[in-house]
């Protein structure tokens, strides 16, 4: 697939746990690390019982965390959105520890200026409707819990590609979303 520009890989995995992940290896960890093309993920969870049921995927989350790794994703979020005729969500997780003063009460309007006017650019430029939404705590729980049951939702989001001993002991959000969230993923390494 490398060798083809534009080739999209489409794949499940089991998502199994970061330590499971170095010890055994992961052809999706694999795949999307050594890849240059984006790579669809989903990891099933539980047991369907009569078969699957298609789906119609409605919105397209683009999470953003205010570095320019995060922000590599927006064209083929804007692009995905488009071709599906979705909307764009715009997301951002406020963690505790990035707050200057956790004593301070959060104050949305300024929390959510920065995702806002990316998500207006991105909706302007890709001709989408595109909302915005700011999250607190940790990055994978608050969007798997803000994913929840929906099945209607496609996460857009670039990863940084470490090593499966990195990803084990420093932890991956987008390994970490994989394996709690219930949402298939398109993921790439810049």
């Amino acid at each position: 697939a490398a060798r083809v520009r534009g080739t999209l890989v489409a794949m499940t995995t089991h998502g199994r746990s970061g330590l499971a992940e170095a010890i055994l290896g992961s052809v999706a960890h694999d795949v999307v690390r050594t890849g240059h093309n984006p790579v669809l993920v989903y990891r099933p969870h539980g047991r369907q019982q009569g078969g699957h049921e298609p789906i119609q995927i409605n919105t397209v989350m683009l999470p953003i965390d205010g570095s320019g790794h995060s922000e590599w994703m927006e064209q083929q979020a804007g692009e995905w959105a488009r071709a599906l005729k979705a909307r764009l969500l715009v997301v951002q997780v406020i963690s505790p520890e990035a707050r200057p003063d956790p004593n301070v009460p959060a104050n949305d309007a300024l929390e959510s200026s920065y995702v806002r006017s990316h998500a207006v650019d991105l909706g302007r430029r890709f001709g989408v409707e595109a909302n915005w939404e700011v999250l607190h705590g940790d990055p994978v729980e608050a969007m798997a819990s803000f994913i929840g049951e929906r099945r209607d939702i496609l996460v857009v989001m670039a990863t940084r590609g470490r090593s499966a001993l990195q990803a084990a002991v420093l932890g991956s959000v987008t390994a970490g979303l994989l394996r709690e969230g219930n949402a298939p993923m398109v993921v790439r390494v810049p």
